[in-house]
């Protein structure tokens, strides 16, 4: 409900210094057995000692984990998943990418709109990823994407480097 609230701009995120790292890491504790069950291989690439951002929870990484695991369920080949974490220009970054079928063109303008999906009736209603976007802004941040329609996507997300690099 959290999420919901947050993208009807009724919620105010309740913001705290984390370590991108360990909040990657706990997310996709959350999603193992589903990663391992779908025989979806995980990488994870995570830069040290990166400086903590603010941030409310982690709503952000699990959507986009869980629209890349829906994506790769649908294909015929191993799926794989990479997440990187890094800095660039003052901003703690997270890569998320998936080989899976990608996002075709025409509709790359629709992906954060509320109510866009093109998942079938009954598996989802088109408010994960607006939601990511409407957190990424509250927190200073921006969202993205690349993808090759067929092969792959990577969604970007950038929030604002805030405190201090974390000691290894």
């Amino acid at each position: 409900m959290g999420g919901l609230l947050t993208f009807a701009r009724q919620d105010h995120p309740k913001k705290m210094l984390v370590d991108i790292n360990d909040l990657v890491k706990k997310t996709v504790e959350l999603r193992s057995y589903e990663l391992k069950a779908n025989g979806i291989e995980l990488e994870m690439n995570l830069s040290p000692g990166l400086p903590r951002i603010l941030a409310d929870y982690q709503q952000v990484v699990l959507n986009i984990l869980v629209n890349a695991e829906q994506a790769l369920s649908e294909l015929n080949h191993k799926g794989k998943i990479v997440i990187a974490t890094g800095l660039r220009a003052g901003y703690v970054t997270i890569a998320i990418s998936d080989n899976g079928p990608g996002i075709p063109e025409s509709i790359s303008d629709k992906v954060f709109q509320p109510f866009f999906t093109t998942k079938e009736v009954g598996k989802g209603v088109g408010l994960g990823l607006s939601v990511c976007h409407g957190i990424v802004a509250a927190h200073g941040g921006r969202i993205y994407f690349h993808s090759q329609a067929g092969q792959w996507t990577t969604f970007f997300v950038e929030l604002p480097a805030i405190g201090t690099a974390i000691a290894q």
